[in-house]
Order: structure tokens, then C-alpha cells, then sequence
């Protein structure tokens, strides 16, 4: 089953808290996606922010006490689009370049909400070792309409792809997914509108 049909209304809510939070902090924010003891997945309560937020190696069960599907964070694009231009921007040049930052990622074949060649990396590793079923799921504080997720293909792992996930682990790469691990993934969008119309909705209702 496509993960994006096991993405609950709940998570998709905890999603959205969490670019919002970005936006406001200029900090990575996420929490692992954790599967309960029926199969359902859930967001934990306990986020984290910050550089913690990568893929949780060698913490992930401080968050989820069962089974782990992977894990969610933020990226700060807001940041890249300021130290662009060295200034603080209003906001009319903001959504001018904001647009011109998205496709520059659709150039490249990525989009901004597009997990790093690291972000795989360290999730395949999680895999390759037990620790999750080999999901991450990314957003942006540029854009609060989607998340995109990856998912590893398959129960298992090749030892050689696991081998070489932790060499490329040392060196943190920022970029685009590289070629030799894209076929290892199944990439999917989930769409964020629905639950930004109700968040929106309940807002107006409590004011």
C-alpha cells in the first residue's frame, strides 16, 4: 500500500504545525512517524528541532515506543532565499523569489519539498539495520501545500547499497538525491490543502 494512503488527517495536522513552526523559528523542525501496536501510523507528541531532526539514528525509540515507519523534517529554504540576496526581503520580493527558487529545484528534477541525497542516505541506514520501515518524508517553509515522502522498495536492502549508504553518510551531502539511490525509493506528494483549509477554518472559529 502507498504510504501516502496511510498518512492519517492526524499527521498531515502535525505536517502543517511543523512548516508553520519553521517559518516562525528559521529552524529544521520534525518527529519520527511511528506505527502503534494495530498498524496505524501516528505522530508522536515529543518533536524535535534543530539538527536532531535528521533522521533520529540511535534515538528514534525515545519517540515511538513500538514500530517506526520513518521520520518527517522541515527544510529551511527561507534562509537559502535571504542569504541570495543579503537582506531581508519584502513581502512582495519574497513571493517573487520564492518563485524563482522553486524552479531553479524544478531545473535540477527536484522540487524544494525533494528529501537531500544525505536525508536518503541516513534512512536507508535505518533500514539497512532495523530501526524503521524506511520512510522519510520531507516539507518546506516556502510552501505549505505538500510533503513529499520516500519510502525504500522491498523488506530488504542489498548489503552493497547499505555498505555504501554509510560511506556517503560521512560526507553529508546537502544536494538532489544521487542517480544510484533513486531506484531504491518509491517517491510520493502528499497533499497538505485540506488540512491547511480546516487549520485556517478552526482559527477564524476560535477568534
Amino acid at each position: 500500500m502507498p504510504i501516502k494512503n496511510k498518512i492519517t488527517p492526524e499527521i498531515k495536522k502535525a505536517f502543517l504545525e511543523e512548516i508553520k513552526k519553521t517559518k516562525v523559528t528559521g529552524r529544521e523542525q520534525g518527529f519520527p512517524i511511528c506505527i502503534d501496536k494495530k498498524g496505524k501510523l501516528f505522530a508522536p507528541t515529543k518533536r524535535c528541532e534543530g539538527e536532531e531532526c535528521g533522521i533520529f539514528i540511535g534515538n528514534i525509540h525515545e519517540y515511538c515506543p513500538d514500530k517506526v515507519q520513518g521520520g518527517f523534517h522541515t527544510h529551511t529554504n527561507m534562509i537559502d532565499v535571504e542569504k541570495f540576496y543579503g537582506r531581508k526581503l519584502s513581502e512582495q520580493e519574497i513571493e517573487n523569489a520564492i518563485k524563482l527558487y522553486k524552479r531553479y529545484f524544478e531545473r535540477e528534477g527536484t522540487m524544494i519539498q525533494t528529501p537531500s541525497h544525505h536525508d536518503l542516505v541516513d534512512t536507508l541506514i535505518n533500514q539497512c539495520v532495523g530501526e524503521t520501515k524506511g520512510t522519510i518524508c520531507t516539507g518546506s517553509d516556502l510552501d505549505e501545500n505538500k510533503v513529499e515522502c520516500w519510502t525504500v522498495k522491498g523488506e530488504r536492502v542489498k548489503i552493497r547499497d547499505c555498505s555504501r549508504a554509510t560511506e556517503e553518510h560521512k560526507e553529508r551531502i546537502s544536494t538532489g538525491p544521487r542517480k544510484w539511490i533513486k531506484p531504491l525509493y518509491d517517491k510520493e506528494i502528499i497533499d497538505l490543502k485540506d488540512g491547511k483549509k480546516m487549520t485556517e477554518k478552526l482559527w477564524k472559529m476560535l477568534r
